[in-house]
């Protein structure tokens, strides 16, 4: 059975787990976002402003045709999506994307008749002993102890963990093992 992990923010991702096969990712991607620039799409736009780390600001948009084709192309039959909800110290722009995400992603997962499960980053985390501030570094780690095969795809060039992708495949394992004690897989 093949079971997907989703991260639903702008910087969170997709991995499928196949439980039939040990501990392998069948696929792993970034969550498909547009670039834009003056409201064309798939241009770089550098927004007004700046970020607190001084880099120019990307607006950016959810590519709901690529998100929709994603959940038809790799043969899915479970969902285990990432409950939004607000954290602290978040803004508020950045916790309506997460949501409007959610929203989108639940949306596409129902249109397909996808069945699914939200579960929420305390109750996944939890069921890998990840807590406290480093829950970051905490979900890669878990993530390469499992998937030894991921060792290249959840770093950038420059050595910084991309969480997104380490946090959808340890929700598709949440979810694998959850459907295992079900009796579902």
């Amino acid at each position: 059975m093949r079971v997907a992990g989703i991260d639903c923010g702008k910087e969170g991702a997709i991995s499928i787990i196949d439980s039939d096969e040990k501990k392998e990712v069948f696929f792993l991607c970034d969550a498909p976002i547009i670039k834009l620039d003056n409201g064309k799409t798939k241009i770089i736009k550098l927004a007004d402003g700046k970020t607190k780390g001084g880099k120019k600001k990307i607006k950016t948009m959810y590519d709901i045709p690529l998100m929709n084709d994603l959940l038809s192309k790799y043969g899915i039959e479970y969902i285990f999506i990432e409950n939004a909800q607000a954290m602290p110290g978040q803004g508020v722009s950045s916790m309506f994307s997460i949501g409007k995400g959610f929203g989108i992603w639940l949306g596409l997962i129902v249109g397909r008749g996808i069945p699914y499960e939200t579960v929420s980053p305390r109750t996944w985390q939890k069921a890998f002993n990840i807590k406290g501030d480093s829950s970051k570094e905490q979900a890669y780690n878990t993530c390469l102890r499992l998937f030894q095969n991921l060792s290249t795809r959840l770093i950038t060039i420059r050595g910084r963990i991309i969480d997104g992708r380490a946090d959808a495949t340890l929700i598709a394992e949440y979810g694998v093992r959850e459907l295992r004690k079900k009796g579902q897989v």
